[in-house]
Order: C-alpha cells, then sequence, then structure tokens
C-alpha cells in the first residue's frame, strides 16, 4: 500500500460522510465496510506505516458506528464503537478515543440512559479539550446540556451552553449554533421568560433558513409562533404557524405538521374564532392520535380543555373541560418519565383543574389542584433556575468576548511577530521602531517560477507552503523572524523586534539549515517531472533599519532601510545553492572560528545601485 491508496480510501471516507447527511445510510454503510475490508487485505501486504493505516481504521470504524446509531441498530453501533475504543486506547490516540466516547454517549442518550450517558460523555470531554479540537469540545458540552434539558435539570443545561455556545460561534459552526440556540430557546419557554426564548428561536430560524434547512426552517416558525402567541403578537404568531404547516406539508411531514396546526387551534381560541379553533383543534386531536405523538396528543386535549372553559365560547361546558384535562394529564403523567417536556404541562393542567374545581363549588379539588400546582411549579421554576438564567446571559455575553479577544490574538500573532502583536493588543496603534544594527536574509527558489507554470495551481500552493512553514521552523529554532514572501521569494530578519547581540550569527546559522536538503511529500513529488532539482539562492547583509506596523485593516510588519535593499542585491547577484554575503556581514559575525561556518571571498564586484562591493560566499565548514 502507498499514500495513493491512503488517499483513495480517505476519498471514500468524505463520500460516505456525504452519502450519511443526503439520508442515504445504506450506501454509506456499504462504502464504510468496502474501506474495513480494503485496510485489512492491504495491512499484511503494504510498506507503508502502520500508525497511518490504524489512524483510518479507528476514522473509519467511528464513522460506521455513528450511521449504525443513526440506523437504529443499537448493539451493532455499540460493538463497533467499542472495538473503535480499543484500538484507540492500545494506540494512544486521544482524538479518536474522544470521539469513540461522544457517540457511545449519545448512543445512551438515545435511549434515555441519561447516567451511562454522562460516564462517557466526561472522559469524551477531557480528551477533547486535551487535543484542544474546539469543534468537538463545543459539540459534547452542547450534548450534555442537551442531556440535562432532557432530564429536566435546566440550572445544569444553562451551564453547559453557557460554555458550548461561543465556543461554537468562535469555529463558526453555524449548524450546532442553530441547535444550541433552540434548546436555549426551550428552557427559556418553560421558564416563562417569552421574550428571551423568541430572542433565541430567531436567531436559530434565522440561521436554518440561511443554510437552506427547511425542515428546521419549519420546526424553527412553529416555535416563534408559540412564543408570540404567549407575547400576546396574534398576527405574528398566526403568520409562523400558517408558515410552518405550509413547510411540512410541502416536505411530506405529517407528524411535525401537527404541531403547528393544533397550536393554531388553540391561538384560534385565543384570537376568539372558537368554532374555527374546535373544528382545527378535534381534526388535530385525530392527526396526533395517528401519528402516534403523545406529548402533542396531551396538548390538544389541553387545547380542548382551555376551549370549553372559556365563557365567551358559545358552546362552554365546565364538565366537558374537566374531562379533557383530565385525559390530557393522564396523558402527561405517563410519558412524563420519558419525556421531560411533560413536566411543564403537568403544572398547566393542575392550574386548569383548580380553576374548573373552583367553578363547580368543589373546593376541596380545587385547593388539592392548586396545592400540587403550586409546588410542581416552585420545581420547575425554583429561584436557582431562573438565577442561573440571569447568569447564563452574563456568561454567555462575558465567553462570548473571551472567545472573540482569544480569536483576535491568535489572529494577531499568526500574523504579526509576538512582540508586535502583543503591544497591538495593549492597544498601540502607531509602532515605529529604529535599529542600529540587524541582520536581514532574502531567498528565492531558483528555477520554480517557469516550473510552476506547468504545474496544478494546488500543487504549487503545496509546494510554497511546505517550503515556507519549513523555513519558519528554522527562524523560530534561531530566534529570527520571518517578515514576508513575495511569490517564491523568503524575507526575514533578525534582532528586530527583539533585539539580538548576535544577530548576524543566527542568521547565518539559519541560513545554512535552509540550504540542507528537503524532502518533499509524495503528493508534491509525484507531479514533477523526474530528476527535478531545486536551488536556493540566499542573500545576506546587516545594517540600520527602521521597523514597523503598516497599514489599518490588514496589518503587517515590515522593515526599511538602504540595509534592506542591499541584503536584496546580495541575493539576485548571487549564484544559485549559494549564500553570499556582504563584508559588512562577514565583520557583524564573531568568534568564526568557533562557529561550524567559514566565508570564502568572492573578490569585488558590480551591484546594481551599490557599485563596487566586496562580497563573500558563507558555507559550512567541514570537521
Amino acid at each position: 500500500m502507498n499514500n495513493t491508496d491512503l488517499d483513495t480510501l480517505r476519498a471514500e471516507l468524505e463520500k460516505a460522510g456525504k452519502l450519511t447527511e443526503n439520508g442515504n445510510p445504506a450506501e454509506a454503510e456499504r462504502l464504510l465496510l468496502g474501506v474495513l475490508a480494503a485496510l485489512d487485505t492491504l495491512r499484511a501486504n503494504s510498506s507503508t506505516p502502520e500508525d497511518d493505516v490504524l489512524f483510518l481504521r479507528m476514522e473509519t470504524l467511528n464513522d460506521l458506528g455513528g450511521v449504525l446509531r443513526g440506523d437504529n441498530r443499537r448493539e451493532e453501533s455499540r460493538n463497533t464503537l467499542e472495538t473503535a475504543l480499543a484500538l484507540a486506547i492500545k494506540t494512544g490516540n486521544d482524538e479518536q478515543q474522544s470521539r469513540s466516547l461522544h457517540i457511545l454517549a449519545m448512543l445512551c442518550l438515545d435511549q434515555r440512559e441519561f447516567a451511562e450517558a454522562m460516564q462517557y460523555f466526561m472522559p469524551a470531554l477531557a480528551l477533547s479539550r486535551k487535543t484542544g479540537i474546539h469543534l468537538r469540545t463545543a459539540n459534547i458540552l452542547s450534548n450534555i446540556g442537551l442531556l440535562h434539558l432532557e432530564h429536566g435539570d435546566f440550572e445544569k443545561a444553562l451551564d453547559y451552553y453557557s460554555e458550548s455556545l461561543p465556543l461554537h460561534e468562535q469555529v463558526d459552526n453555524r449548524i450546532s449554533i442553530a441547535i444550541t440556540t433552540f434548546q436555549i430557546g426551550l428552557i427559556y419557554d418553560d421558564l416563562l421568560q417569552h421574550e428571551k426564548s423568541l430572542e433565541y428561536n430567531l436567531r436559530s430560524l434565522a440561521l436554518f433558513e440561511e443554510m437552506g434547512y427547511m425542515s428546521d426552517v419549519g420546526g424553527m416558525l412553529n416555535n416563534v409562533g408559540f412564543n408570540y402567541a404567549n407575547l400576546g403578537n396574534y398576527a405574528k404568531a398566526h403568520e409562523s404557524y400558517l408558515r410552518s404547516i405550509a413547510l411540512h406539508e410541502q416536505n411530506g411531514n405529517t407528524r411535525s405538521a401537527a404541531y403547528p396546526y393544533t397550536n393554531l387551534g388553540d391561538l384560534l381560541r385565543q384570537m376568539g374564532h372558537y368554532d374555527e379553533s374546535l373544528e382545527r383543534l378535534t381534526a388535530g386531536l385525530a392527526l396526533t392520535r395517528s401519528e402516534g405523538d403523545r406529548l402533542q396528543e396531551g396538548r390538544t386535549l389541553a387545547y380542548l380543555a382551555r376551549l370549553f372553559a372559556t365563557e365567551d365560547f358559545d358552546g362552554v361546558d365546565t364538565e366537558q373541560s374537566r374531562q379533557y384535562t383530565l385525559e390530557a394529564l393522564a396523558v402527561f403523567e405517563e410519558i412524563q418519565a420519558t419525556d421531560p417536556r411533560a413536566t411543564v404541562e403537568i403544572v398547566k393542567q393542575h392550574g386548569l383543574l383548580a380553576e374548573l374545581y373552583r367553578r363547580q363549588g368543589e373546593f376541596e379539588a380545587a385547593l388539592r389542584h392548586f396545592t400540587e400546582f403550586h409546588n410542581l411549579d416552585k420545581a420547575v421554576r425554583n429561584e436557582g433556575t431562573l438565577a442561573k438564567s440571569a447568569q447564563f446571559e452574563q456568561k454567555v455575553t462575558y465567553a462570548t468576548e473571551r472567545a472573540r479577544h482569544e480569536a483576535t490574538e491568535e489572529l494577531l500573532h499568526k500574523t504579526l511577530p509576538r512582540s508586535i502583536a502583543d503591544r497591538v493588543m495593549r492597544g498601540e496603534t502607531r509602532i515605529a521602531d529604529h535599529f542600529e544594527n540587524v541582520s536581514i536574509l532574502f531567498a528565492d527558489v531558483v528555477g520554480f517560477t517557469q516550473l510552476s507554470a506547468k504545474l496544478p495551481p494546488a500543487i504549487v500552493l503545496g509546494f510554497m507552503n511546505f517550503i515556507f512553514e519549513h523555513f519558519d521552523s528554522l527562524a523560530l529554532k534561531h530566534g529570527c523572524e520571518r517578515i514576508k514572501t513575495i511569490g517564491d521569494g523568503y524575507m526575514a530578519v533578525c534582532g528586530a523586534p527583539v533585539r539580538y547581540d548576535n544577530h548576524a550569527e543566527r542568521l547565518a546559522l539559519m541560513a545554512l539549515d535552509m540550504m540542507e536538503d528537503i524532502q518533499l511529500p509524495e503528493e508534491i513529488r509525484k507531479h514533477l517531472p523526474k530528476g527535478t532539482l531545486f536551488h536556493l539562492r540566499i542573500g545576506l547583509h546587516c545594517g540600520e533599519i527602521t521597523a514597523g506596523l503598516i497599514g489599518t485593516g490588514k496589518l503587517a510588519y515590515d522593515i526599511y532601510g538602504d540595509a534592506v535593499n542591499t541584503a536584496a542585491r546580495m541575493e539576485s547577484h548571487g549564484e544559485a545553492g549559494r549564500i553570499q554575503v556582504s563584508g559588512e556581514f562577514m565583520n557583524a559575525v564573531g568568534g568564526v572560528h568557533e562557529l561550524p561556518l567559514r566565508f570564502i571571498d568572492r573578490g569585488e564586484m558590480e551591484i546594481k545601485g551599490k557599485g563596487k562591493m566586496r562580497t563573500y560566499y558563507l558555507e559550512k565548514r567541514s570537521n
């Protein structure tokens, strides 16, 4: 097996992922099983490093475990994931171990096995944080939040969401932002903080619309309609429900359409359209029962109970209302263990029953249901949870600002020297420094410009990235600073912005390291003509410069002065495969006998813009 074989199998994994996203798990499973079979066959007859094969095997097993979970083949999924987990533990691969644990946790959460899910979630979270994979960390945090939401523990759910949401925003994971804000909206709705719920639901709706996830758009329109109804904005609620119904019917999703359909029935009651409300709720009850949706069946019974309890309704019937309420209560109590959303509905039914029994003069029963209503309502919307919701907003705001600050800091440190980036972060806007003596390097990959015209763009960029990343690592090793790249040219300095007395020695050693042979990756080499060799041409000089920050939108650190021009001339007037330096640079390198280098006099030569100059070649001294 070679790298090409592994690349082919990786491409199959990507294809399987897209098939899963597009709702074709059977074909995805077939491809993944094919990859596993290929890995088994090729592993025995291959010189490819075993670590690469094992990593791809773990990745494939985790992908397959996820596909099987989505297909509700729980035991097959668990066995596959446990195989991946064992392999990840054996090889010490924290990334794949975290992924296996995360999917296993979700497998348990699907079955509402909360305790077992947490046993997988917590080590998955610890490993994800250790590996620094923000996307997975954010997803795990959100799913732990979902666990607590489904368990009815709003306080803990908000704790985890307050950490996950800023992380999702930092990595711009829009689908997860949409899902997380939707879940936060559910919590605020249950806490009767409808304005906050609407704020998060509208944000989620906008993201789903942006991404074109129309089924989710339909669901969010129903939630938004519910928010508007609770806030008394019946016109917007009516519009939202109708749009939701239309989208669900367009997608052939009858079960989901039942939610806005019956919610609209209750809205019509609130608007005083009682006959239309009764007609829609009666039809909606039949629909929810045919779809087997127990939660919405209970809600529809509760809506009918409210309609028959409405005194302005010609068909008002307190006894009929009480019967519907008792039916709704029975449904909610039946599903409470598996659906915590039923708890909030139970609270509402006890409140309505208290009022209905009061109307009928059954004060003992009214008091009993009122007491039950009061105790349950206090448990659901306790002071701690309400305080936590306020803290959540503060934590999200703080964490979001912190994440933005960290992202800005990371970007500045990637584009500017660290000391300059730190000054910018402290508020300096005009940075201009004078340096009496620094060393400057110019390097050029000889012949690459002509060859690049015949290569695919991706290979050209891959080559330059590989070379320049290597040079950057050498600059870091010797305490030098890359200033910029221009085409296949590379410019660096030593002694600025961090001052070094031995700047010339440091830059000389960096230049010699740059001249060492570089082994290009196979994916680049295979595109080059056979026997292709590349040589560097490097020029070094030292002298006085001005260095500073230029630009306002796009910031860049640059250096100026005659010394920069001279260093550029040293490179352009040099020879391929050699390092040409000025006399000033040679004299600046102290203790040449103590360093593994030597200078060879090249003699005087005419340098454009400088006149006659004596130059030297810098070479590594053999022992």
